[in-house]
């Protein structure tokens, strides 16, 4: 039998920590795109 409390806390954790990669990887890549276009601008 399966343990569906533990079971939906791993997924749930799993869930959390992909939610806090990509709010932490989105914001990087936008800056990364408007220094490029800045970049590009400039040059």
């Amino acid at each position: 039998m399966l343990d569906w409390h533990s079971l939906w806390k791993q997924t749930y954790c799993l869930e959390m920590s992909i939610i806090k990669v990509v709010c932490t990887a989105v914001p990087n890549v936008f800056l990364l795109i408007f220094i490029g276009h800045i970049s590009s601008g400039l040059f």
